[in-house]
């Protein structure tokens, strides 16, 4: 063999590479496509479950909204089927808390009794309103007797999963440290 054609068949293959690059980039473009496209699948497949889960869960908002409405209409079957079995109450205004959900549904059915039969004299509302907790608000619902203006209490809850966990209802913090809403839910 001599070297010119040594020569002539290393052009040879440097011209066959050559050919191949715009194949080989072809193949490498096709499987990062692929893989991208797999990769974006899967985010939206994570999101859609996400998302699926959320809207089987209940929200801290929509638990408050559901006592607003409880108050607001002096009616227990709007928080009702939102109670978690080992349901906590916790007000700063009554000595002892109230641990479990059929305790809580008494208490609150003959609470807002006595707030039906005075009604006429010492009328209830309930607000949504957002307390302002570090960086970011908190919901609240803003308890008033008597006027809208005269705040008394302010109503904090703790959902886990589509139950209502704990309610608490508070002096401190003040109902009138929190942002009012003008949402009277019913």
């Amino acid at each position: 063999m001599t070297a010119l054609s040594i020569l002539l068949s290393v052009g040879f293959w440097e011209r066959r590479a050559m050919e191949a690059i715009p194949i080989l980039v072809l193949a490498v473009l096709v499987f990062a496509t692929g893989a991208l496209w797999g990769f974006i699948e899967r985010k939206i497949r994570i999101r859609q479950e996400h998302n699926l889960s959320k809207a089987n869960r209940l929200t801290e908002i929509e638990a408050l909204r559901a006592y607003a409405r409880m108050i607001n209409n002096l009616n227990i079957t709007h928080i009702k089927p939102y109670i978690a079995d080992d349901f906590h109450y916790v007000s700063q205004s009554v000595f002892d808390k109230i641990e479990s959900k059929d305790k809580f549904l008494d208490y609150i059915q003959g609470k807002l009794h006595a707030i039906r039969k005075n009604r006429p004299n010492n009328k209830v509302w309930a607000e949504i309103g957002e307390l302002k907790t570090h960086q970011r608000g908190r919901p609240c619902v803003l308890i008033a007797q008597g006027k809208k203006d005269e705040l008394k209490e302010t109503v904090l809850a703790k959902v886990v999963g589509d139950k209502i966990e704990r309610i608490d209802v508070c002096l401190v913090p003040s109902p009138e440290l929190a942002k009012r809403t003008g949402e009277y839910p019913t």
